[in-house]
């Protein structure tokens, strides 16, 4: 079981914590009290790792712009298939009940056994192996209406080596033209600066994928169609009180305004792509 906390360490505790001390306060961004419930066999298992308020915040208005974008694309009927890469930890399907649509969660197998033994299905589908490769899950989806899935990579590709992100956006084109991305990324001052040696800096692992733009991934004519992005200066002013006001002055730059941003985005190829 060590291989399993080694992973929770990484990639899941940190926003499991973040989502379970966010719905312990009384005006919480997010509200996850699934995640509250299961904080107590979550620490007696895993113990728990410190959370800064900062990195508190940034997880859980990252869950929240996931959160809205889906939720939208649900209720306009333009999603019916939902694929999260990389679950973890995460509860969404019990912290968004109104979300309808057919619901794929693929993680490695010790974290499905995790989920399966602490987190109800709800009446998701659950899969055990490499989401990034797309064969995985594919199958899961309604192939005849590729346009209508959406795919969640939340806390997923920051963490991949650039040539992987890139043949993962290269699959996706060829056997879903026309899907929903939904996914998170440092720009490369972001990630130097998240990658210098720091105190809790061994908590996760390095960014290693942390493009320019997310409007140039891929050649000129297949780039991905950017439907919406934010940063955490984007959200309100009562949801990031706790930046101080020198990060506030600093993310006004242009250059630095979405420095790590939550990207909404389609695959081009499909109706309407």
């Amino acid at each position: 079981m060590s291989a399993v906390l080694e992973l929770l360490d990484s990639t899941a505790l940190i926003p499991f914590w973040a989502r379970a001390h966010d719905a312990a306060l009384e005006e919480p961004i997010l509200g996850d009290t699934t995640a509250l419930d299961m904080a107590a066999m979550v620490r007696q298992r895993f113990a728990e790792p410190p959370v800064p308020t900062i990195t508190r915040v940034g997880c859980c208005l990252r869950n929240l712009a996931m959160d809205w974008w889906l939720c939208q694309l649900v209720e306009r009927q333009q999603v019916e298939t939902t694929v999260v890469i990389g679950a973890g930890l995460d509860t969404r399907r019990q912290r968004l009940p109104e979300l309808n649509s057919r619901f794929v969660e693929v993680d490695s197998a010790a974290i499905i056994e995790l989920r399966d033994r602490w987190i109800p299905a709800a009446g998701a589908t659950r899969l055990a192996g490499d989401g990034l490769h797309v064969d995985t899950w594919l199958r899961t989806t309604n192939a005849a209406e590729p346009a209508s899935v959406a795919i969640v990579l939340e806390g997923v590709l920051a963490y991949q080596q650039p040539e992987r992100v890139a043949r993962f956006l290269g699959d996706i084109r060829e056997h879903l033209p026309g899907a929903y991305l939904l996914f998170d990324s440092p720009s490369p001052i972001s990630a130097r600066s998240a990658n210098r040696p720091q105190p809790g800096r061994e908590a996760r692992p390095a960014y290693n994928w942390a493009p320019w733009s997310t409007s140039r991934l891929g050649d000129r004519k297949d780039r991905l169609m950017i439907i919406e992005e934010k940063g955490f200066m984007d959200f309100p002013r009562a949801m990031t009180s706790c930046f101080s006001r020198r990060d506030r002055i600093i993310h006004t730059l242009p250059l630095l305004r979405r420095s790590y941003r939550m990207t909404l985005a389609r695959v081009p190829g499909g109706a309407g792509a």
